[in-house]
């Protein structure tokens, strides 16, 4: 009876050894390297709630996985989970290209909105070499400047909810710069404005052509003297203006250059600085706007509407109070052309101008 035991003991325990557990499914691996490439891409940032769907998906199939191991070697069975594990690979493929798409897409009006930024910097920047607050408009553009870096490097590395966040600050300082130098630079973009403007230089070098005689514009955006005759071109010229030069002059001390028609009332073959004409003025339209301005109270207490406003030489890169500068050469150039009475028109800027251009884009 002893013997037939161990027989039959013998002929189990031959039969446990010969019976090895069933190997575990490949996709068990697999998912787990999934799920953390898929952590690593940014999927709990980027597809959140598909994210988190796709992880219970995977819990479930991981604690099936873990039930299945849990009983006797004869009696696990792998494949049912093996297709859940099938499953999750899916979902997760499936999610992957979603967040790579959505990091493309995200990437992309970074670019985009960088792109704008620059644009509007680069814009600002050339208005801000000819406006009076330029130097301070320069210092916010700058800062800009150094945050688009940040977010470029941020961009590079795949940091893409930071340099989204940092973007958000960038146009702040961008209209604080904007608004430095749009204050003097508004009226040129008003097209009323610029009628005005062009009427007046088109009659004067009407008059020119019909009478033969000399034609002077000065355009304060473009920097340049202009010298017709007979309705021809005869040179272009650079000048220099007052550190308020751009706006239109309202009362002395305000340093800005007048707009108007103008004529020659002096001839200076000696000044100050070199050679000058003197202008006239003010002239009625100017002390009728002075008038007007100090009736609703735009002009200081006790402050007159000034004068003594020349183009004068000393050079182009000079600030004066208010008058008009060229290098002494170029006033040599025109001071034998012009007379007393030669027509000076000065307008903030011509029709055609590239600057006008850009100013109309900017603002």
């Amino acid at each position: 009876m002893q013997n037939w035991l161990k027989a039959i003991f013998l002929v189990l325990s031959l039969s446990i050894a010969g019976c090895k557990a069933p190997p575990l499914p490949p996709e068990a691996k697999e998912a787990d390297i999934q799920e953390n490439s898929l952590w690593k891409a940014g999927a709990p940032i980027y597809a959140s709630e598909d994210y988190q769907r796709y992880k219970e998906s995977y819990r479930q199939a991981k604690n099936r996985l873990i039930k299945e191991r849990g009983k006797f070697v004869w009696f696990r069975k792998y494949e049912p989970v093996q297709l859940a594990l099938r499953n999750v690979l899916d979902e997760g493929t499936r999610l992957l290209e979603k967040v790579e798409k959505e990091k493309e897409t995200k990437s992309s009006q970074i670019t985009s909105q960088l792109t704008s930024c620059k644009k509007r910097i680069n814009s600002i920047k050339k208005l801000s070499l000819i406006t009076p607050e330029g130097k301070a408009a320069r210092f916010f553009l700058m800062r800009a400047e150094l945050m688009l870096h940040e977010v470029e490097l941020m961009q590079q590395k795949g940091d893409l909810i930071a340099a989204e966040e940092k973007l958000k600050d960038i146009p702040t300082y961008i209209k604080d710069a904007e608004s430095l130098i749009a204050s003097p630079l508004e009226r040129y973009g008003d097209e009323d404005v610029i009628k005005i403007w062009k009427k007046w230089v088109d009659e004067a070098i009407s008059e020119s052509r019909k009478k033969g005689t000399v034609a002077i514009i000065v355009s304060k955006l473009d920097r340049t003297l202009t010298v017709y005759k007979k309705g021809r071109l005869l040179g272009t010229y650079s000048i220099g203006l007052s550190r308020n030069g751009l706006s239109d002059k309202l009362h002395a001390g305000d340093y800005a250059t007048p707009e108007g028609k103008y004529q020659i009332i002096k001839k200076l073959p000696k000044s100050k600085f070199y050679k000058a004409f003197l202008i006239n003025y003010p002239n009625q339209e100017d002390i009728e706007k002075f008038n007007l301005a100090k009736k609703k109270g735009l002009v200081p207490a006790g402050v007159s509407i000034g004068g003594l406003i020349e183009i004068h030489g000393g050079g182009n890169d000079s600030l004066t109070d208010g008058c008009i500068s060229l290098e002494n050469k170029d006033m040599d150039r025109i001071f034998d052309l012009a007379v007393v009475g030669t027509p000076v028109i000065i307008v903030g800027a011509l029709g055609n101008s590239d600057k006008l251009s850009l100013m109309r884009d900017g603002f």
